[in-house]
């Protein structure tokens, strides 16, 4: 919305704004104060009816299957920018191939986005002529007016999702950790880790020195009491240019931060911030700013002057208006998901169409490139072990991607068996049976349910302790699959009702020797 406003401002561009789901009052709200013009909101073919009605097309991308769902059924004639707001490199958030050659130009929302192998594997010719980076903007001007305060204890700030999906799991340790006197850690923003960080402050007697404070609206007052920002992500996070710390160091204000997703692009060690990679060097780095004020106010310094060089709404629009500028040079063209081609190449042939059509877990596996192998395998494997080791990798993916990446997924294509399989075992691999159960028990009504699935139910059953759940399963498993000895070996285990898993692990450690049987 910030680079609609100074597109506008700076180019004469007007920007509407359309959705894939119903909008927001308040995002509404937000579209319509940054100049722009909300389109009543209509299903996704009615929307592609009105695409041709506008010059340009440009699409905000993150691997969700609203968007993935719309692009793949391919679009009517247009000139169509992709502008990806994810650093591309981390499940679920890959940038394919496939989109990026889908685009008339494919901009990069980070130099680390840009870093995916997608872009880098075109041709230098592509590259220039229809990729680029622009990071995405921050509105400085929510921050016009922000002056110094005076202060009593020494703030460590952080703003941004507080959930352990991108938060480091370890942040209240290290910051616990850290024996600077009078420290105060203000922590914004909403969250799942929320209630977690306030109860654990209570039972460590840490009230005093943690400041919980949820959504914050208007985040100036904050950073004018700011002395550091420590901002430890976790390692799989998917972020690209995080606006809250665009604004941070626009502030003046020096970060500390770990080298993971787009923040390793945005701060550079010893010019801009600390960037550390242990736990200990985190401590150490508030530490070392704590006893050094002049580092603090030269780092300071440094973030404030660079984020006024590359960050900020005013500079990604200049750089959009001329990509807006360059696509009005070519003409609008139907858009065709698989296809190789360039609009900027004369001559350049189109191809490589997708013929055949995918089932709904074929597409969540494209939407991971390279790395959905285990997914692939999953699928596709007709030995027993390797589909089985694939589903216990699958079960202990990150929560990241099994929040934001299979459960999406399951919940737009509830009828697609895989689907449901997998977000059962991200269930499973969470320390969650009853729901794995529940996902279990739909997986099986849908048609030709792979047997493994029954296996799955029947330690799900076991671990909540349902005697004859598990025995039903593994009854109807013992007469689908007969050559499958742990069904076995398991029911005369729960004859007594005192089986212990050992752990989360599919396979069972004491009953894996036996998978070597043919089936």
């Amino acid at each position: 919305m910030a680079a609609a406003k100074y597109s506008k401002v700076l180019g004469d561009f007007q920007h509407y704004f359309a959705g894939l789901l119903p909008p927001e009052d308040e995002g509404v709200a937000l579209a319509t104060s940054s100049g722009m013009i909300c389109l009543p909101y209509c299903n996704p073919d009615d929307l592609k009816g009105e695409l041709a009605k506008y010059d340009i097309i440009h699409v905000h991308w993150w691997n969700n299957p609203q968007l993935n769902a719309f692009l793949r059924s391919g679009l009517p004639e247009c000139r169509l920018l992709i502008w990806f707001h994810v650093g591309g490199q981390a499940l679920p958030q890959i940038v394919t191939d496939k989109v990026v050659a889908f685009a008339d130009f494919a901009l990069a929302g980070s130099p680390y986005t840009y870093e995916a192998p997608a872009f880098q594997k075109l041709d230098e010719r592509s590259k220039i002529q229809k990729t680029g980076i622009a990071y995405d903007p921050a509105d400085f001007d929510r921050l016009r007016g922000l002056v110094k305060k005076a202060h009593k204890n020494f703030n460590i700030g952080f703003i941004g999702t507080v959930d352990y999906l991108k938060m480091h799991p370890r942040y209240f340790e290290m910051s616990a950790a850290t024996s600077i006197p009078d420290v105060k850690f203000i922590v914004c923003g909403p969250g799942a880790a929320v209630q977690d960080l306030l109860q654990r402050s209570r039972e460590h007697g840490l009230q005093e020195r943690f400041d919980i404070r949820g959504y914050v609206s208007d985040i100036r007052p904050v950073l004018e009491i700011m002395d550091i920002y420590g901002y430890p992500l976790c390692e799989d996070n998917y972020s690209a240019a995080e606006l809250n710390l665009q604004e941070v160091m626009y502030a003046g204000i020096p970060p500390v931060v770990f080298p993971y997703g787009g923040v390793k692009r945005l701060v550079e060690h010893d010019r801009t911030g600390l960037v550390v990679s242990t736990e200990r060097e985190y401590v150490e780095a508030l530490e070392y700013l704590y006893k050094y004020p002049a580092e603090r106010e030269r780092l300071g310094n440094n973030a404030a002057g660079y984020a006024r060089d590359y960050f900020g709404a005013e500079n990604a629009s200049r750089i959009l208006n001329g990509i807006y500028q360059n696509l009005t040079t070519i003409p609008k063209r139907p858009h065709f998901w698989g296809e190789r081609y360039n609009p900027f190449e004369a001559g350049y042939h189109r191809s490589g169409f997708d013929a055949l059509p995918l089932t709904p877990a074929e597409i969540f596996i494209e939407t991971l490139g390279p790395a959905g192998v285990d997914y692939a395998a999953s699928l596709q494997s007709t030995d027993i072990r390797t589909a089985m080791v694939a589903d216990e990798r699958i079960s202990r993916m990150s929560k990241t991607m099994q929040m934001t990446g299979v459960l999406p997924y399951k919940d737009y294509y509830p009828q697609d068996f895989y689907l449901r399989l997998w977000a059962a075992l991200s269930f499973w691999g969470a320390g969650l049976p009853e729901h794995a159960l529940v996902e279990y028990s739909e997986a099986l009504k849908l048609s030709n349910p792979h047997w493994r699935v029954l296996w799955y139910f029947a330690l799900a059953a076991i671990k909540i302790k349902q005697w004859q759940l598990a025995n039903a399963a593994l009854e109807q498993l013992r007469s689908i699959a007969p050559a499958f000895e742990p069904a076995h070996a398991l029911s005369k285990e729960i004859e007594h009702q005192d089986v212990v898993l050992l752990d989360n692990g599919l396979m069972q450690i004491n009953l894996e020797h036996r998978l070597h049987t043919p089936i």
